[in-house]
């Protein structure tokens, strides 16, 4: 009884076929990834504006309405516990030709919660052009009851 191997051609095959599914699960797993860091981003707006309206209405509260609009120049962080996953701290400019680690950064200068991302396939960047997302705070007290505080973002941009 003669045994016999595969041949060149089916191996061939095996390998386009491997390959075909092999590249279809790293495009999925890319997905998944970007669309969870996507999540994440949004969660961590959502607790700083948190940190923010707590931190207005305790001013209100304190009789000291007039320092609500002040927290457009203040560091959200500082009112946000845990701090946002992937919080970096202190904006540092990166050298020329270098880019930002991904993660959360207060850029005290221009008063900018800034987040650079660490998955960009899917993002579509304002006239900046940088993988990044800033936002600002919009703070303010109109009287009881009528609190601002939320972050916005400075460009507009698309994500997916």
């Amino acid at each position: 009884m003669k045994q016999r191997g595969i041949t060149a051609v089916e191996f061939a095959v095996v390998l386009l076929a491997l390959s075909i599914v092999l590249a279809a699960l790293s495009w999925a797993l890319g997905y998944v990834q970007e669309q969870s860091e996507k999540t994440m981003v949004r969660y961590a707006v959502v607790a700083i504006e948190s940190g923010l309206k707590l931190e207005a209405v305790s001013r209100l509260t304190r009789g000291r309405g007039a320092d609500v609009a002040k927290l457009a120049g203040e560091d959200p962080f500082q009112w946000v516990e845990p701090k946002p996953q992937g919080y970096r701290g202190a904006w540092q400019a990166p050298a020329a030709g270098r880019q930002a680690e991904s993660g959360w950064y207060w850029d005290g200068q221009r008063k900018e919660a800034i987040y650079v991302l660490a998955r960009s396939d899917r993002f579509t960047p304002g006239p900046g052009g940088k993988a990044e997302i800033r936002y600002r705070i919009e703070a303010g007290a109109g009287g009881p009851g009528d609190i601002r505080a939320a972050l916005r973002p400075v460009e507009a941009y698309q994500w997916f």
